[in-house]
């Protein structure tokens, strides 16, 4: 495995978690609004 697959796999683990993230956040905002 090179290095830039590793870096890629990392970047969408990453995208992933933020994109998670931003949606369970929202979710509790319209929840509590």
């Amino acid at each position: 495995m090179t290095s830039r697959s590793m870096l890629r796999k990392l970047a969408v683990l990453t995208l992933g978690a933020m994109a998670a993230a931003g949606a369970s956040a929202r979710t509790e905002i319209q929840n509590k609004g």
